[in-house]
Formats: structure tokens, sequence, C-alpha cells
């Protein structure tokens, strides 16, 4: 049993689809396991978005995977393939790349470059045309700029003249070739004879505006496209193309992995064919045959599930935007699992993806609002754990888990003959981590799935914007009880906290003892060796009396150099004892520590039974007393 890693982007694309297939069989028919790896192909470079989407291929811990797939031809960005083909060659497992040219990769290559030569050859050849525009894919990935190459080199070969006026740059995407469209017949002069595409999608927004002008397509004006897709045979006019051996070519590179890649076929480039498809759209007849009621029935089975997973999302997105908690989150999307018909589906989470506010103490200051948000754009922090599982298979849910724990319990179980699909679930450029889904048609076949995992992204970033809410919402009802320079309670805290206590003893008769510390010497430290010396022995005593608390204690800063503790039935001697503790500590702190001075201090305290609600203040008084008295008898 073998398992390959496959990076890819747009995993639902059309375009793609019988490469993804032939992967697929290839590795059941072959006994093994494939993992895509996919990103969204449209916004490869769309800013902190694209940057979330990229972040998958550093999911692929290729130390567990036996080979690799790079399907070139699905990046729109040439620097992200370039990323990912590195990735893949240090860690020098086996690769095959599609349509790519790696030294150390074996390459299955279609020459788009000749393909689409031969399609405006056949337009010059065949129809005699002359004025022929051309409508390139983004010029970022190598595919486009190949294509673009291509009419140039025909254009050049029979000596016809083109300028940058019938060159447009779309983006594969049909709205563009709507653009382009509108582009080319704005312009002054003749109108084009004939307007070459770059893939199929440009192609038939361009038809569609034409058409929408009064030109006849095929005989006005002829329109090709590229790839041969599903849709291009039923157009109308049903639509000239190129078509490609992507089934092939997905189940070679596939078979090539699982057979085992010798070292002499390293670099081996290994030509693919393609064919120019003539139909209507350029003028030609079409001679081929195809089952219009099988289409009709395949279109609307098609357009039923898509509108039906819309409504399916939008109700995951309705219900997300109301979570409050990842439990509350799982709960929602666990009915929502059944809708994409796969066997697992895991959701793995960074241990870092709520930020740095993950897990703070509300008392600490660096909780504070305004810091910045260190959060994970790149790679998965330390680690990921699973956060939700729908698996026949026994994961706990919240324990260390990952790819390499999936594969490793696939080996253990020798399961093979599984598809998994592994995308990012983040918000922006904010990775929260990624899904595992296996063996569903539903994620090759529904453009929307894209959208879906989309979806969890936002419920995610509403559950951890709850949380920090609540968090700072906490942190900021704190501020007004505790001392900023040592965490200890305020005036305004103690009587929070201690006045409820009072009113208890007083019910119940029982004894309240009130300390009173005073740190010695306070304003000489502060003379002779500066604020921040005197502060750090402020904090020094207020982090002694928090190890000291044992029975409950309420411990305030009472001023500038004065602390005082409520203690709740303590004898006679347990209050003895908690004083001689204190001073103990304080002769320990000092002998541990370099010091400019030795930090003392002299302790008062007061035993009393409430019998008033108003008496607290004049317990403290009195506790202040009796440390004026210590005070002087220390001098004395």
């Amino acid at each position: 049993m073998k398992n390959i890693a496959v990076f890819c982007t747009s995993i639902s694309a059309v375009a793609f689809r019988d490469c993804f297939q032939g992967i697929r069989e290839c590795a059941v028919a072959n006994n093994g396991n494939v993992f895509f790896f996919a990103g969204d192909r449209m916004v490869e470079g769309g800013g902190p978005y694209g940057v979330g989407e990229n972040n998958i291929f550093n999911a692929a811990d290729l130390d567990v995977f036996d080979g690799a797939i790079l399907l070139s031809n699905t990046f729109v960005e040439d620097e992200n393939e370039r990323i990912v083909a590195d990735l893949i060659e240090k860690s020098g497992k086996p690769a095959v790349s599609i349509e790519g040219k790696y030294p150390k990769m074996y390459n299955f290559r279609i020459d788009n470059r000749k393909a689409m030569y031969d399609m405006v050859h056949h337009f010059i050849q065949d129809h005699g045309y002359k004025r022929i525009n051309f409508v390139t894919g983004p010029l970022t990935s190598q595919e486009a700029k190949d294509r673009y190459a291509g009419y140039r080199d025909a254009m050049n070969d029979y000596q016809l003249e083109f300028s940058d006026e019938q060159i447009y740059e779309g983006d594969y995407m049909p709205n563009s070739g709507r653009e382009a469209a509108m582009f080319f017949l704005d312009q002054d002069g003749p109108l084009p004879e004939a307007i070459v595409c770059s893939n199929d999608y440009m192609a038939m927004g361009v038809t569609a505006v034409l058409q929408e002008k009064g030109i006849k397509v095929g005989e006005q004006i002829g329109v090709s496209g590229y790839d041969d897709s599903q849709e291009s045979k039923f157009v109308e006019p049903r639509l000239t193309s190129v078509s490609r051996e992507n089934y092939k070519a997905g189940y070679a590179a596939c078979k090539k992995l699982l057979s085992g890649l010798e070292e002499h076929e390293i670099g081996t480039i290994k030509n693919l064919q393609t064919n120019v498809v003539r139909r209507e759209s350029c003028g030609c007849e079409s001679r081929e045959e195809y089952s219009e009621a099988k289409f009709r029935k395949n279109y609307y089975k098609g357009s039923d599930r898509r509108q039906y997973f819309m409504l399916e999302t939008r109700r995951l997105f309705a219900e997300l935007s109301r979570v409050r908690s990842l439990e509350e989150y799982n709960e929602v999307i666990r009915p929502h699992i059944k809708q994409i018909k796969c066997e697992d589906f895991y959701l793995c989470l960074s241990n870092e993806w709520e930020g740095i506010h993950s897990g703070q103490d509300q008392d600490d200051a660096s909780f504070m609002p305004g810091r910045k948000d260190d959060y994970i754009s790149k790679g998965f922090g330390t680690g990921t754990f699973l956060a939700f599982s729908y698996s026949t298979h026994s994961h706990k849910n919240n324990s260390v888990f990952g790819i390499r724990q999936l594969i490793e319990g696939l080996k253990e179980k020798s399961l093979a003959r599984c598809c998994f699909v592994v995308m990012p679930v983040h918000f922006s450029d904010r990775m929260f981590g990624y899904c595992i889904v296996s063996n569903s048609e539903y994620v090759f076949e529904n453009p929307l799935f894209q959208s879906w995992v989309q979806v969890l992204g936002y419920g995610l970033e509403t559950v951890r914007k709850e949380r920090l809410i609540d968090a700072l919402s906490k942190k900021l009802d704190s501020l007004w009880i505790y001392d900023n320079l040592t965490g200890l309670y305020n005036r305004d805290g103690f009587n929070k906290y201690a006045m409820p206590i009072w009113m208890e003893c007083m019910q119940k008769e029982k004894s309240v003892t009130l300390f009173f510390v005073d740190l010695d010497d306070l304003k000489s430290v502060n003379d002779k060796y500066g604020h921040d010396t005197g502060d750090k022995f402020v904090k020094a005593i207020a982090n002694i009396l928090k190890r000291r608390k044992r029975h409950g204690e309420v411990i305030m800063r009472f001023g500038g150099d004065e602390y005082v503790i409520l203690a709740c039935d303590l004898t006679e001697e347990d209050a003895k004892e908690y004083c001689d503790s204190l001073y103990a500590y304080v002769d320990d702190y000092n002998r541990m520590h370099n010091l400019p001075a030795d930090i003392s201090i002299t302790i008062g305290y007061c035993q009393t039974v409430p019998e008033e609600a108003d008496g607290l203040d004049l317990a403290i008084e009195a506790a202040d007393a009796k440390r004026y008295e210590a005070r002087r008898e220390k001098e004395s």
C-alpha cells in the first residue's frame, strides 16, 4: 500500500476533472491512497485570502508519503507553483509533474504552445481568417504564456500583423470573455474575423456577447476555446476547442509512482497528445454525435444538486453565525457533513488557532486590547488536534491528529483504495487548520464545495471572536478591582470580596482576623536606589503574600507600602503562626536574592467577631494601630 500526495488547486474545476478522475481510478485499481491538497485557483494571488488558501500545501508532511504529483496546470501563479515544487524537491520523494518541466521529476507534458499554434493555423489555413484576436489566460502562469506564444508564432509564420488592441488578458472565467468581446467590439476599424480564446469558459463569454450584439458566431466571427469541456459540446453553436489527454495523464502519473519511479526516469519529459476539435463556432461542420437527451438529464440533475447545495451552504452559514463555542460549532456542522456524502470527515485545528489570546489568564497584562495578535498565516504552529470527526474509525476529539496520524492509522489497518481531499479552513490569512474528506464524489463534482469549506472558516472566526470578546469583557470587568503594580485587589476589589465574608461571619458569629502589613523604609529605598527598585520591593511582598495564602484570605494593597489581609475563623495561635511565617518568608527572600538592601516588614493584626455591617473599616484601623505598636517596639 502506497500513499501519494497530489498538489493542485480548484478541486471541482471542470477543466481538470478528467485528470483528477484518472488519478483516483488508478489508486483504486492499484491498491493505493491519494491525498489531494487543494486550494482555490482563482484567488491564488488574491491578497490575504489567497495566503490562507495557499497555506494548505504546508499541511503535506511528505515524510510520510511515498511520492507526490504536482498538477502544474491548475496553478494560476507561477510563483505559487514554484514554491510547491521546491517543497516536493526538497523532500527527496519520487515525484511526477503534469504540464510542468522539472529536472528532479518525471514530467507529463502537453505542448500548449504547439496546440494553440495548431488552432490558429486552422483558422488561417482552413478558413482564410487574417484579423485574429486573442484572449489569453492570466499571464502569471506558464500555461497561459505558452498558449499566447503559440498564437504569436502562428501569426508571425503567416506574416499576419497583430497589435496590443487585438490581445486581451482574461482570468479563465466567462465574465472575462465577455469583457474581452466588449473590448474588441468597442474599437474603431473592422471587426475581427476570429477570436481565439485560451479556454472554453472565456470563449463561451465571448460567444454570448457576440450573439447579444446580433453577430453570427461561426459565420461572421469565428470563435474557439481550449480544454474541450463537456459544456463545449452542447452550447450553440458548438464550440471548436482543443482536447487533451487529461484522464490518461492523471492515470499515468499515479501509476508511475505506485509502480515505482526508476532513478534513470527522473527528468524525463513525456509528451501527451492534443487535438483540434472542429465544430460550428469556427465555421466548420461538427461530425460528432451526442445524446442530447442524456445531456439534458445530466444537466438537470447537476443543476438540481447545485441548487440544493447552495441552499445547504446558506443554511450552514446562518447556523454558524450564531455559535459561541467550539462545542456548539461541532453540533451545528455534524448534520451538514452528511450532505457532502463522504465516508470520513476530520477537522484538524492548529493548537494556536485562536491566536495569542488562547488560554491567556485574564489577569495577564499581555492580554490587554491593542496588543498585536500574532496569528498563524503560514504553517500550522506547534501541531494540530482533532477538533471534530465524522468517521467509522476510532479517533478521539481533542487528541493530537493530522496527516501523519491519519496515514499511520491507514498503514496499521492496511486500508487502501481511499481518496482524501485536504482543504484549508481559514479566515482571510488567519489559518485555523484544515479539513480532510474521504471518498466523496461530491467534492469533485460540486463547484460550490469550496464555498462550503469557506463557511467553516467563517464559523470558526465567529467562535474565536466570541471567546475573545468574552475574555476581554472579563478583563475589563477586572481592571477596576485590581492594583496594576502587584495584581492584588485594590480597595474596590477588597470591598467586593471581603464584605461577603465579613457579613457571613457576622451571621454565623465567627471571628475575623485583619492583618496590616507595612513595608519598612520604602521612602529610603526610593530615595537611595530609585523608584524601580522600590517597585520591585513592593511586588516582592505582594508575591510573598500570594504564595503564603492558605485559607481563602482576601489580600489588598492598601496604600503605597501597606497591605491588608482578611482571614476567617483563625485562632490566636493561627494568627501568630501566620505572622511568623511571613517574617520567615521575607528572610528567605533576602537570602535568595541579591538585593541592594534587605526587605523588612512590620505586621499588626486584630481579631474580632463582626457585630455591625460597617465595622470592617474600624477593624482595619485597629489592625493598623497594632502594626504601629509593633513598629515602635521594633525601633525601641
